[in-house]
């Protein structure tokens, strides 16, 4: 093979992992379940108030930030090292992992305070 189609062919895998990685990124994306829009929570809660299911963990966005701060590490090892190219793909690759870690930190905060109102004050 010649030089010249082993860099077509490391460009076009880097291509397909940014691609990939920008379509399954992030967890907190695909998993976590937000609380209803606030001008819906019940004001006051009363005993036929229902509660509506959401995500108030914070482990998804957790793995997302693992998952994005890896990559990013990455990037910036491979910075010097190589390819132009592929440091470019990672840190493309990064982007939907840290925005998912965003977007599932707001959406849990925001569910447990929704879930706070439905909780007996001591």
């Amino acid at each position: 093979m010649s030089p010249e189609h082993t860099r077509r062919a490391s460009r076009r895998k880097v291509v397909v992992a940014a691609f990939v990685a920008l379509l399954v990124g992030g967890c907190s994306f695909q998993v976590v379940k937000p609380a209803p829009p606030p001008s819906t929570w019940p004001d006051p809660v009363r005993a036929d108030s229902s509660e509506h299911p959401c995500t108030d963990s914070i482990g998804l966005p957790v793995v997302d930030t693992i998952i994005g701060g890896s990559l990013g590490t990455l990037t910036y090892i491979e910075r010097d090292a190589g390819s132009r190219l592929i440091t470019i793909g990672i840190g493309i690759a990064t982007v939907p992992y840290l925005a998912s870690a965003i977007y599932g930190y707001i959406q849990t905060a925001r569910c447990r305070h929704y879930k706070s109102r439905f909780r007996p004050e001591p």
